[in-house]
């Protein structure tokens, strides 16, 4: 039965954000000042890009594009379609630099598809985007292709990586030339799950060197690379695009093997803690060849955790029609229901390592599975972001995260615009919570 108190709160609230982030001119001026600066290895600076969906004005067109079709007589469309303005004086004054979903390309190309009343609106606007993907990005992937074993992360990863274009792309699989460039993609990713030597022992590609890691604080703890498992930057990235177009009806030789293969990798590694299911989120060099776990991740985070990694397996089944597979998603996801609050690991209300993506992929396993007990665990999850919100802040949610990423310290309260770590993802999962998704925005984490 629907909580009509509940329901009324999150409209309330997500009413109260919308408001607040009607002006781009007052949202880029929030994003920009220096109490929402971080450090990183290269210097301290602005979190704000203007073509991203991390915390840009692309995030604003699709948080409005979604209010449009879930609330059409409220006149959001005028809104985003500022937004959409902003992002055409910024394409020709600056151009594209960049195709990932979110950032350039992708981010920009997201914002107009969401605005566009299923295809209705911004039709010109789409196909100069998509002509010029596809013009361009086939270049990038020949030199990814071309590396061979010298494998980066965002290579092809869902925040900069083929994972990510391949997913937007998704969107417009009718077009010939399209599928051929999604094909393509498919083509390189299950390269990911090939064999290659490294000290001796025999692999999968998707290895990262010790010198291609990140941050030079992962290039001291893995003196011999690693493996990502990760959604966000690790291989149940690829493995939830090859399975999420499999879903869609394309397929290459060998993506069905690559599915079953990183399912297999990913299963050699899961390990039980206080009758809970886990995925490490990164295994060692020699930690992977002695198939043993070492560094224990238990964040219940879309980026790293149960919800993103259990939910890719359970994308793998639907793909493959494996009840195994789904079993072992919706398992996993029954036993994170048992854990209590401070067993989650989470102090943020935002998507990328916080609540909402924990709260979103609830909400398409509820959807998926029909099991009340998800339901029931959703909708307190659903109440403790609620308790995150702060009428008195800029965007209404803070994301509250290290500031300090050179050396991974020094948690504040930033206020971010954006979909990965600010307040537009929020405002989307809670509103997701009460009312069908409209405009396909999860998709661009790949969870659906």
């Amino acid at each position: 039965m629907k909580d009509k108190v509940l329901d009324k709160k999150v409209i309330d609230i997500v009413h109260k954000i919308a408001n607040k982030m009607k002006e781009p001119e007052y949202v880029r001026d929030v994003c920009n000042q220096k109490r929402n600066y971080i450090s990183v290895n290269t210097g301290i600076g602005s979190q704000w890009s203007e073509l991203s969906l991390i915390n840009g004005y692309p995030a604003l067109g699709v948080l409005f594009g979604e209010l449009h079709e879930v609330f059409p007589q409220e006149e959001w469309d005028l809104v985003g379609h500022k937004y959409m303005i902003k992002i055409e004086e910024i394409i020709k004054e600056k151009g594209i630099e960049q195709f990932t979903f979110f950032s350039g390309a992708g981010s920009v190309g997201m914002a107009a598809y969401a605005l566009s009343c299923n295809g209705k609106r911004y039709n010109n606007f789409l196909k100069s985007i998509n002509d010029f993907i596809f013009e361009e990005y086939p270049i990038i992937l020949n030199g990814i292709t071309l590396q061979h074993k010298d494998v980066y992360m965002w290579d092809y990863d869902v925040i900069r990586g083929v994972s990510s274009i391949g997913r937007y792309l998704l969107f417009f699989k009718q077009d010939s030339r399209i599928r051929n460039l999604i094909e393509k993609i498919l083509k390189y990713l299950i390269t990911l799950v090939d064999n290659i030597e490294v000290f001796g022992n025999v692999v999968p590609r998707f290895y990262i060197s010790r010198e291609n890691q990140f941050l030079q604080s992962d290039r001291e703890l893995y003196t011999k690379g690693n493996f990502n498992f990760g959604v966000s930057h690790g291989i149940s990235g690829p493995l939830a695009f090859m399975s999420i177009a499999l879903i869609n009806g394309i397929e290459v030789e060998g993506q069905r093997n690559a599915i079953r293969k990183i399912v297999s990798i990913l299963n050699n590694f899961r390990y039980t803690e206080n009758k809970a299911t886990y995925w490490p989120g990164r295994v060692s060099f020699e930690d992977f060849i002695e198939k043993k776990v070492y560094e224990k991740n238990r964040r219940a985070s879309w980026c790293y955790g149960v919800p993103g990694i259990g939910r890719t397996i359970y994308l793998a089944g639907k793909a493959l029609d494996d009840e195994g597979y789904k079993n072992i998603g919706i398992d996993a996801f029954s036993k994170l229901c048992l854990l209590k609050e401070d067993e989650l690991k989470l102090i943020s209300p935002t998507f990328c390592h916080g609540y909402a993506g924990l709260l979103q992929v609830l909400n398409l396993m509820c959807n998926d599975t029909g099991l009340g007990k998800l339901r029931e665990y959703r909708d307190k999850i659903l109440n403790k972001i609620l308790s995150f919100y702060c009428e008195d802040s800029a965007f209404g949610f803070y994301d509250i995260d290290i500031s300090d990423y050179a050396n991974m310290s020094d948690i504040k309260k930033f206020d971010n615009c954006g979909l990965l770590n600010g307040s537009t993802g929020v405002v989307l999962s809670i509103l997701g919570a009460i009312r069908p998704n409209k405009t396909q925005w999860d998709s661009i984490f790949m969870i659906n």
